[in-house]
């Protein structure tokens, strides 16, 4: 599997759906989409690679420029990724993963926006804010990993949900 951490969303019960925005997640988007130089190079060198027959780089600048879409929040940009991903994919495995991005496209959407906005590095001033709810003892755990610099009491009602039951 990937490197990807997905303690801070709840993800879908759904074990396919799981998989598939692990699969599709970057742990380093702004990293990764400077070392790719972007949606429209990988495009061009997909297309390049499928025209040359060479289905296996197609198909991994493909995945690429959808997860960067997905990083990025373009829906429909995403989608037509994904399904030129399909017109190269030999695996079943594959297939099952780019169905049920596609069939599941708006949850992947919000749930990939709440990943990545769960690993940013919060601003001064949310950082002040936490501080100050936590001052006036509100226990809520407020977004972005900023609530609480030590963990929950035991007990705690807290949504995080593991990647695998």
């Amino acid at each position: 599997m990937s490197d990807i951490s997905m303690e801070n969303i709840v993800l879908p019960p759904d074990r396919e759906l799981s998989i598939a925005l692990e699969s599709y997640l970057l742990p380093d988007p702004e990293r990764q989409i400077t070392q790719f130089s972007g949606v429209d190079s990988l495009l061009s060198a997909a297309n390049k690679a499928e025209n040359e027959g060479d289905v296996s780089k197609a198909l991994t600048d493909y995945e690429y420029a959808a997860r960067i879409e997905i990083y990025q929040q373009n829906k429909d940009s995403a989608k037509k990724c994904l399904i030129l991903a399909e017109r190269v994919t030999k695996t079943d495995e594959d297939r099952a993963i780019h169905k049920t991005l596609l069939d599941n496209m708006d949850e992947i959407m919000r749930l990939s926006k709440e990943y990545y906005a769960s690993r940013r590095n919060p601003t001064a001033e949310e950082k002040e804010e936490a501080k100050d709810a936590k001052k006036e003892g509100d226990d809520r755990i407020i977004a972005n990993n900023l609530a609480v610099e030590e963990p929950p009491a035991p007990g705690y009602p807290d949504e995080t949900v593991l990647p695998f039951p």
